[in-house]
């Protein structure tokens, strides 16, 4: 999959972490420290700008389809990118402040690849790719550890028959850690339904002041499904607070889920965001459920426990499980023959009419024909 990136060419504005002129950073820390590693081509370079398409699947990291990446000073003149029409294909170590990207390492989050060669290591880039990916490999190991102790810590911080001061004495050793292991931790325990109230709504929270691509798709989810109230509105605030882009594509899927409750909250969820760029979706969805078989989602499997590792308990030749989650199954698109309840599609589609009253400006209560008129007019526009 091909995607396009631009780098805004900012240079008075600082990367997320400054290095001292002329250090360098260890290898090992570069591939660790960065968020994101990928492939790419420059395709295009202007005084202001570098776009370039990333191939296939990064290295490291999830790249959404467009990124702004904020450059270290000097990227503009960098000698060792060609310019178009002959491309340069580069690997690229970047960080995220919450809002945009930046290549971290200044030149040495850079490397231009030439003829199978990366150009600053003389070596193939066959070898680089997989040097890269073995310190990943390390770095899971000591990730899978340090995302233990700290579902320990946030155990010990949430849970209310803990005193004062072993809960600050927690606090702190989670503190110290590294932000990523909090927010893999913290998104496994928020995705576990099978812990404990205060602990899900405390790693909501969490989350919301850590920024993170990572954490949109958990939080956004339990806004809508979710079946504490509690965690639900926890994981809203956060949202709120992050501002991630990108978030209105995961509640556009609660439109299709076969509980009303999930879809009536991905409607209000979706008209709070107040972006008119959702109004073709909720037509559409509108026109759905005033047929008469609207089609829904359904899915068909199950959730299941299992020991994905064991960890040796210190002092002693006992062991530990690891547990983790998992699902299994199959999503069906059914059409519904008979509604026992209809005054559930009926309250569903005034909700749809409420929403796009607020976001199109227009008064068409819940009628499917005009609103469906007035986006095939308006929809240029």
């Amino acid at each position: 999959q091909i995607l396009t990136v631009l780098l805004t060419l900012l240079v008075f504005m600082a990367p997320t972490r400054v290095l001292p002129m002329n250090s360098e950073l260890p290898f090992e820390q570069l591939v660790n420290e960065a968020e994101l590693i990928l492939i790419a081509q420059v395709t295009k370079i202007t005084e202001e700008e570098v776009t370039i398409s990333v191939e296939g699947k990064p290295l490291k990291g999830d790249a959404p389809a467009t990124l702004i990446i904020v450059s270290n000073p000097g990227f503009e003149d960098d000698a060792s990118f060609t310019r178009p029409p002959e491309p340069s294909r580069v690997i690229l170590f970047l960080l995220f402040d919450g809002k945009n990207y930046s290549v971290y390492g200044g030149r040495q989050g850079k490397y231009t690849i030439e003829n199978g060669k990366v150009l600053q290591r003389g070596i193939s880039e066959k070898e680089f790719v997989a040097h890269i990916n073995k310190i990943l490999q390390e770095e899971n190991k000591t990730s899978f550890r340090k995302r233990n102790e700290a579902r320990d810590l946030i155990n010990l911080v949430s849970n209310p028959s803990f005193g004062i001061k072993e809960k600050e004495s927690a606090r702190k050793k989670l503190d110290a850690l590294k932000g990523k292991y909090k927010v893999e931790t913290f998104i496994d325990v928020l995705n576990n339904t099978s812990i404990d109230k205060d602990t899900r709504v405390y790693a909501a929270k969490e989350l919301g002041t850590i920024p993170d691509p990572r954490s949109t798709k958990p939080l956004a989810w339990t806004c809508l499904a979710d079946e504490v109230g509690e965690i639900r509105e926890a994981a809203y605030h956060s949202l709120k607070a992050l501002k991630p882009t990108g978030v209105e594509e995961f509640y556009l899927k609660g439109l299709r889920h076969v509980s009303p409750n999930v879809r009536a909250r991905g409607i209000f969820l979706l008209q709070d965001i107040g972006n008119r760029s959702v109004i073709k979706e909720l037509v559409e969805h509108l026109v759905i459920i005033s047929s008469a078989s609207p089609r829904v989602h359904v899915y068909y499997g199950r959730d299941f426990t299992y020991i994905q590792d064991l960890e040796v308990v210190s002092g002693s030749l006992a062991y530990d499980p690891v547990l983790a989650t998992g699902r299994t199954g199959v999503v069906l698109d059914v059409q519904i023959i008979k509604v026992e309840q209809k005054i559930t599609l009926a309250i569903e589609r005034r909700l749809v009419g409420q929403a796009l009253n607020n976001l199109a400006g227009q008064d068409f209560g819940d009628d499917p024909k005009k609103w469906a008129a007035w986006w095939n007019e308006n929809k240029t526009n």
